[in-house]
């Protein structure tokens, strides 16, 4: 390929990835307004939401009359949660169903919080590692994998990318020792073996570097990358 054919080549990709982008801010919008979805907007923003939960006074007014949540979790809120409470909340939230969680949508688009939330929702990940990942290459280098992972971290981000449905993420967060949560986090993995390269992306931007190296020098690249 020429340098004539190779620009053309990356101008084409850089448009496709914004039109990429720009598809995916459609879709969440979608998401965000249609009334039959609000449990997938709950879930796909469960760490903007977490994360808010402990700064913006005027979500945590509303979670705390939220009658969907525990009056241990509303406690925990006046008390000043720590991220696993927070979690706890959104959790709650989710288990109350499309009710609840339109609910909470609706407060939502109604606060200052509306643009930020649509936005995280719109994220898109790159790849930028070019490789297929398998549960094998994964078991192989378990030992480097355990070292750099953080699992409740990598469990949050599949639970946003739907991988992951609440009770797995439980499973996880119940995990007492940071061995026994790679444990089980792995087990999920391979349970959800068709989503792993959402795995991968979850590694790389967890700066997960040193394994996807490893696990990258194993396994050939995508052809045509």
């Amino acid at each position: 390929m020429d340098k004539g054919q190779g620009d053309y080549v990356e101008k084409l990709e850089k448009e496709n990835d914004a039109d990429n982008r720009a598809s995916k801010r459609q879709k969440m919008d979608i998401v965000l307004e249609d009334p039959k979805r609000p449990v997938e907007a709950v879930q796909k923003g469960f760490s903007f939401l977490r994360e808010h939960m402990l700064t913006d006074q005027s979500l945590l007014g509303y979670l705390s009359e939220c009658s969907a949540l525990p009056d241990e979790i509303k406690q925990g809120m006046r008390e000043g949660q720590d991220f696993v409470s927070s979690g706890r909340a959104i959790k709650a939230i989710l288990r109350h169903g499309p009710e609840e969680c339109r609910k909470l949508i609706d407060f939502i688009r109604g606060s200052q919080l509306h643009a930020d939330f649509k936005e995280h929702l719109s994220k898109v990940d790159v790849d930028s590692e070019k490789f297929n990942l398998s549960i094998e290459t994964v078991y192989e280098h378990r030992t480097t994998l355990y070292q750099e992972m953080e699992p409740s971290l990598i469990a949050d981000m599949l639970l946003e990318k739907l991988v992951l449905n609440i009770d797995e993420h439980d499973t996880v967060e119940r995990a007492v020792t940071r061995k026994e949560k790679c444990d089980a986090l792995l087990l999920l993995v391979q349970t959800h073996k068709d989503n792993i390269q959402k795995f991968k992306l979850a590694l790389k931007k967890c700066g997960c570097s040193s394994v996807l190296d490893e696990m990258k020098e194993k396994v050939p690249e995508i052809p045509g990358i």
